[in-house]
């Protein structure tokens, strides 16, 4: 163990945020959170952890391209 100071970075996406942790440490991982949770305690409490396996880019680029049709047009909602 080193000892290093863990980063942390978030990042909205709809209602859920992503909260991305570097730590040499103990391994890069992820949360998601309830961004929109009406109890602050309920939006600091992840739903889902784990670590970052390596592919997990290619898979979330292939989960935007179905998304993406799926979005709103201009003039939609």
């Amino acid at each position: 163990m080193t000892g290093a100071i863990a980063e942390v970075s978030t990042f909205e996406v709809a209602h859920v945020t992503f909260a991305l942790r570097r730590s040499p440490d103990d391994g890069n991982s992820f949360a998601l959170l309830a961004a929109q949770a009406l109890s602050p305690k309920d939006r600091a409490r992840p739903l889902f952890v784990g670590h970052i396996p390596r592919g997990m880019a290619a898979d979330l680029r292939a989960l935007a391209d179905v998304i993406e049709p799926l979005e709103p047009q201009r003039g939609e909602q």
